[in-house]
């Protein structure tokens, strides 16, 4: 008899932590520009080109079955690397063509927890209209409502994202002028350091 009662009991603690662990969870990217950062890198012994954005919007989804979904989008226009004239060429027809695809985007769908705070997300990354597999290494952290407070983040549950990751300019139709070929690399670096805002 006692065994049952103990049995019942604990059937009936389980029911009740199981709701917590399998609720679904949806964190949002669209949070003030000071809490964004995507810095992006090309790197020749000509030049060296740094820019940064800090618009940036998305979200991380986690279902009650434990899926993860990761969506992210960068508007062009509000990339910058510090000389005017640049940044125009950039978003310009040659480059990023900003007018017929305004946005950056990768959409993770799945993702792979490879150990405490980190995780592997496959997905598709879009530039300049031309869509390809990517797979990126995040760092992920929760931080608690009581945390995000004092911290001055603001109400709720957060997350704060990190990853690195490089991305080729010939893989999305972007062709290197003769001209610029002694200054600009095929490959940039992009890092991102992003915090999320879980929504209600």
């Amino acid at each position: 008899m006692r065994n049952k009662t103990a049995f019942f009991a604990l059937a009936a603690l389980g029911l009740l932590i199981l709701p917590a662990y399998a609720q679904a969870q949806t964190y949002s990217f669209n949070v003030p520009t000071k809490l964004v950062n995507i810095a992006f890198e090309s790197r020749m012994d000509v030049e060296d080109i740094l820019g940064t954005t800090h618009k940036v919007s998305g979200y991380v989804k986690r279902s009650s079955s434990g899926k993860i979904a990761f969506s992210i989008k960068v508007p062009v226009s509000t990339l910058r690397t510090g000389i005017a004239m640049r940044d125009k060429h950039l978003r310009g027809a040659m480059w990023l063509n900003a007018a017929r695809n305004p946005n950056i985007t990768f959409k993770g769908t799945s993702a792979k927890r490879l150990k405490k705070g980190r995780y592997r997300v496959w997905g598709t990354f879009t530039m300049r209209g031309v869509s390809r597999p990517m797979t990126v290494d995040l760092r992920v952290r929760k931080i608690p409502a009581s945390v995000a407070s004092r911290a001055g983040l603001g109400k709720g549950n957060w997350l704060r994202v990190r990853g690195r990751f490089t991305v080729k300019l010939s893989a999305h139709g972007i062709k290197i002028p003769g001209m610029a070929a002694a200054k600009v690399n095929d490959r940039w670096t992009v890092k991102v350091s992003l915090f999320a805002r879980q929504v209600p």
